[in-house]
């Protein structure tokens, strides 16, 4: 099977990291697989793609496409009359773009499969727009309502795609009508955890708790959405509760860092709060972490939770909807506080750095809660869905 995935960029990210676990699974049953990269500044990831796995390029920034406008319609007559405007100049100027660019239009058309898979609006309009691929999926990393809420534009492009893969089915009885009325396929998929089948370096691990004791991890862009200051304030006033020293390592990179190592400075923190840049060996820094938080005010379905519970670390988090308490249930696989709520998230990483029992209960629930997660079971699923479509 020929399948085309296309993302809006590759950078060090959540969305990405799944992107490429799939990719590989794909490749090795023996599907030949390329990617198309609508945001092509953003390639950090292009090394942990398959060997042999073709990439083409085709900038479509997001404020190209005239479904990001939608909303614009709920200002009355006066938006929709703006609306139409909008969507008839792009869909002009993106129509020019696509018959210019005849290799894309030739990799979507020789595709048994596209899938639009960072599910932004860009790389939605390029799988909506193009003829010739048999099958086509848009990957929503949440539920179908989440989007909704966002954006009807969303809906617009799903009704040309048909097929929809999602991460949760939080309020999902809202969208039922539309993609009954539609004709519109969906299937829940969760994220498959890859990440164990990493080898691990023993002697970075030991380097790891070495320098910087039973620490806190947290992984993920450094980006308003994230939240990474809920996680710093909640350590911050951990240590200052306790008179200790317990060290947060955030692992990624972003447009934030620079606002955060300030603000981390302001609170003079800078002792323990440690950034470490975008890291491709995180299967280290799980086997050596004593907790992981998660501060994120929302997430579809966090995959860096996954990857922790996968090596055994218990987990404080917010309640990031739908995402969190899909993985962790109510408390059962790891310990929920509200979000922004810094001094609840600080007291329940310290609970798991002083109640072993916990933190065993929490590890032996995470073994059996990860097995919903195995490679294999979201792989066989996703083909199953494919040869139905």
């Amino acid at each position: 099977m020929n399948l085309v995935f296309v993302f809006d960029g590759l950078q060090v990210g959540g969305i990405e990291r799944v992107g490429i676990d799939y990719i590989n699974l794909l490749v090795n049953r023996g599907h030949d697989v390329s990617v198309i990269n609508v945001t092509p500044s953003l390639k950090d990831m292009y090394p942990q793609l398959p060997k042999g796995c073709k990439v083409y390029e085709m900038n479509l920034p997001r404020y190209m496409v005239p479904y990001r406008y939608a909303r614009i319609v709920e200002k009355g007559i006066g938006g929709a009359l703006l609306y139409a405007n909008i969507a008839v100049g792009l869909s002009f100027l993106y129509q020019l773009r696509k018959l210019v660019n005849v290799r894309i239009r030739n990799v979507v058309a020789k595709a048994d499969v596209a899938i639009a898979f960072s599910g932004h609006f860009n790389d939605l309009m390029l799988v909506a727009s193009c003829g010739g691929a048999k099958k086509k999926i848009a990957w929503l990393h949440g539920s179908e309502f989440e989007y909704k809420v966002i954006s009807d534009g969303y809906f617009a492009l799903y009704n040309k795609i048909k097929n929809l893969v999602c991460l949760s089915e939080l309020c999902d009885i809202t969208c039922k009508k539309f993609n009954d009325s539609n004709g519109i396929k969906k299937e829940l998929i969760y994220n498959p955890v890859a990440i164990k089948d990493k080898e691990l370096d023993k002697a970075k691990i030991q380097d790891l708790k070495d320098k910087y004791g039973k620490f806190v991890l947290m992984a993920g862009r450094l980006a308003h959405d994230k939240d990474q200051k809920t996680a710093i304030l909640a350590v911050k006033y951990l240590n200052e509760k306790r008179n200790e020293n317990i060290h947060l390592l955030l692992a990624g990179d972003g447009v934030n860092r620079e606002m955060l190592e300030k603000f981390v400075k302001e609170q003079q923190a800078d002792d323990y709060i440690h950034f470490l840049g975008n890291c491709f060996d995180m299967q280290n820094y799980y086997s050596a972490a004593h907790v992981y938080v998660h501060s994120s005010p929302m997430e579809g379905l966090p995959t860096v939770l996954l990857e922790a519970m996968a090596y055994g670390v218990p987990i404080a988090s917010t309640d990031s909807i739908p995402g969190v308490r899909e993985i962790l249930g109510n408390n059962e696989c790891g310990l929920i506080s509200p979000i922004y709520d810094w001094k609840e998230l600080g007291d329940n990483v310290g609970r798991l750095y002083d109640d072993q029992n916990l933190r065993s209960e929490l590890q032996e629930k995470g073994r059996k809660r990860i097995k919903d997660f195995a490679p294999e079971v979201a792989i066989d699923k996703l083909e199953k869905f494919i040869s139905e479509i």
